[in-house]
């Protein structure tokens, strides 16, 4: 939202179909979030889902979720980062996970976090009980958007291991280029707020532009 010139692709959308936009995403949003900010918002025509990744947290007071994989395992490991810097400085960590966000204001201090997240990671985390919830969230989104009769349009990344064969979204066509690109295509000139550049929002945008004027939804 709010891109200079208005050239995201959501921004795009926006003015194209005089959409009111009620619900963006969060850095790192898990599937729980999506659910969970789903379910709050009434009277929605429209909903167009970029689905997690197994691996990122939900944290309910908080303005964006995190990722467990990088929470150290064992809680003599002080500070850790999101960066592949083996050894944080203090302010290196605070920059990453408290400059922005309100992880700070929950939070209060980095001991606090740190051993908030250190304990969910020794007692309470599992990858296959991630693994699990993360599916099962997936399919109650789903089993909600078509109990609801709400037109949606589903990005994914296609990995057997986050969307099983078995596992079948009902309630709208399922993309399978958004995100890796997202995920994985190189930045060419200026990043949005978005992680994509000028190109990659043109691409975006004109898949969701098609799919809003073919009425296949």
């Amino acid at each position: 939202m709010n891109s200079p010139n208005d050239e995201s692709y959501i921004d795009r959308i926006r003015k194209k179909y005089s959409a009111d936009i009620v619900n963006l995403g969060v850095p790192q949003g898990s599937e729980e979030r999506i659910l969970f900010e789903l379910k709050k918002t009434k009277e929605l025509d429209v909903a167009i889902i970029f689905h997690s990744l197994i691996r990122y947290i939900f944290i309910p007071k908080c303005k964006r979720d995190l990722s467990i994989r990088t929470v150290p395992d064992k809680k003599s490991t002080l500070l850790w980062t999101e960066k592949n810097l083996e050894q944080p400085t203090e302010e290196e960590f605070e920059k990453e996970f408290f400059s922005y966000s309100n992880l700070k204001e929950v939070f209060k201090t980095r001991e606090q976090f740190c051993e908030a997240m250190s304990t969910y990671k020794e007692y309470f985390y599992h990858p296959d009980l991630i693994t699990s919830r993360f599916h099962g969230t997936v399919l109650l989104i789903d089993n909600y958007l078509c109990n609801k009769n709400i037109k949606v349009f589903h990005a994914i990344k296609p990995d057997p291991v986050i969307f099983p064969n078995w596992l079948k979204i009902q309630s709208g066509p399922v993309d399978i280029d958004i995100l890796p690109m997202s995920l994985n295509k190189p930045i060419v000139g200026e990043k949005f707020c978005n992680n994509l550049d000028l190109k990659g929002n043109d691409f975006v945008f004109n898949r969701l532009d098609d799919w809003l004027q073919r009425g296949s939804w």
